[in-house]
C-alpha cells in the first residue's frame, strides 16, 4: 500500500531538525573561522579565495538549512516540497559551477584531487540528486525522501569537509605570518 509522501515525511523531522540545527551552527562558526584568518593576504591575479572557497562552503551550509526547513513546515505537500527544492538544488549547482570555473585559475599543484572530489564532484552529485528528488517528488514517489536524505547529507560532511580545510588553511597562513 502506497503511503503519502505528506505521512513519510513526519519520520523524518528529527533527521532534519538536527541536520539544519548543525548547518547552522556550523555556518556560525565558519564566520568565527573567517575573523580568525581576516588578515592573510592572497595571491595577486587570482580570483579570491574567499569567493572560490569559502562562499560555496556558506552556501552548503545554507543549503542544508533550507532544505531543512522546507522539510519541516507543517503542511507540506510532495508537490510543494518539489518545487521548493528547485531553490537548494539550483543554488547548489550554480555554486559548483562557479567553483569549477574558478578553481581552474589555480594552480593544480596549490589545489590537488580533494579539491576536485570536495569543492566540485560530490557537490554536483549532491546536485544531481536534489533535482532527482524533485522529479521524484513532483511525481509522488517516497523514494524521494531516502534520495533528499543522501544528498543533504552530502551537502553538510561537504560543507563541513570544506570548513576544515579552509580553517587549516587559515592556520598555516597565521603561523607563516608570525
Amino acid at each position: 500500500m502506497h503511503e503519502p509522501i505528506e505521512h513519510a515525511l513526519r519520520d523524518w523531522w528529527s533527521f532534519y531538525t538536527l541536520t539544519g540545527a548543525g548547518a547552522a551552527t556550523l555556518a556560525g562558526l565558519l564566520f568565527v573561522a573567517l575573523q580568525f584568518g581576516a588578515g592573510v593576504r592572497f595571491p595577486a591575479g587570482l580570483p579570491s579565495a574567499l569567493e572560490t572557497f569559502v562562499s560555496p562552503t556558506f552556501i552548503r551550509f545554507v543549503d542544508v538549512l533550507v532544505i531543512a526547513a522546507l522539510v519541516l513546515i507543517p503542511s507540506e505537500t510532495h508537490l510543494t516540497l518539489g518545487l521548493l527544492l528547485l531553490l537548494p538544488a539550483l543554488a547548489s549547482l550554480w555554486s559548483t559551477v562557479t567553483v569549477l570555473r574558478r578553481s581552474r585559475e589555480y594552480e593544480q599543484s596549490v589545489l590537488g584531487s580533494v579539491h576536485w572530489i570536495w569543492n566540485v564532484a560530490a557537490p554536483g552529485v549532491a546536485s544531481v540528486l536534489l533535482l532527482i528528488t524533485t522529479l521524484l517528488l513532483l511525481l509522488d514517489r517516497v523514494e524521494a525522501l531516502n534520495v533528499l536524505a543522501a544528498a543533504t547529507l552530502l551537502l553538510l560532511v561537504t560543507a563541513l569537509i570544506n570548513a576544515w580545510a579552509v580553517m587549516t588553511w587559515l592556520a598555516q597562513q597565521q603561523t607563516t605570518r608570525q
